[in-house]
């Protein structure tokens, strides 16, 4: 055979190859998204509130800058709402807000590593206790991360009924709901504002 044959075999081979992994990538990605989608409707079913948790997570997977500069800009946004007389911004206290996070934030060590341990424990994440072995705040991260899983289980166990809730059927569906908070659903940061 010749070079021109070898290589169009090969070439071939390589195009076979690859819309393989793609096909199994897409179909992969399909149950993920279907799974993701079931996910999001069990948590509005338990009356969480999907938008806003949607971008926490986003928020929560943002370098330190690109999150001071997102919670900057969503500030701004409500002090600008405040401004063209949105009745509902205008009563929010964000200051009371940002004094309750600092105040929180400066909470004894153990609370804080009780804080996180749950944390852990509710968002499935594995073991992983940062802290000494032994200490009051190792012993404060443990009991937080046991309460968690233990909360994460119970909550696991409650019963959805996604059936009345025509949001939550759309998400099922897989349709993509635009909240306008600037936020792409595959970008990882606020869109540029015009």
């Amino acid at each position: 055979m010749s070079e021109a044959g070898q290589n169009s075999t090969g070439m071939r081979d390589l195009v076979i190859f690859h819309a393989g992994r793609i096909r199994r990538a897409e179909k992969d990605s399909a149950e993920a998204r279907a799974a993701h989608a079931g996910l999001v409707a069990a948590a509005a079913n338990h009356g969480v509130d999907t938008d806003a948790l949607k971008d926490a997570i986003k928020l929560s997977k943002l370098s330190p800058e690109k999150l001071k500069a997102a919670l900057h800009r969503r500030r701004r946004v409500l002090e600008f709402a405040a401004y063209l007389g949105v009745d509902e911004v205008q009563q929010m206290d964000l200051e009371d807000l940002i004094a309750q996070q600092k105040a929180e934030m400066k909470s004894p060590a153990a609370d804080r590593a009780r804080a996180a341990g749950r944390r852990a424990g509710l968002l499935g994440e594995p073991y992983d206790n940062p802290n000494s072995k032994g200490t009051p705040i190792w012993q404060a991260w443990e009991d937080g991360f046991n309460g968690g899983k233990e909360e994460a289980s119970r909550i696991s166990q409650l019963p959805t009924d996604d059936d009345d809730d025509e949001k939550s059927e759309l998400i099922r569906q897989g349709a993509e709901l635009d909240d306008g908070d600037g936020f792409d659903e595959d970008e990882d940061e606020p869109e540029a504002d015009e």
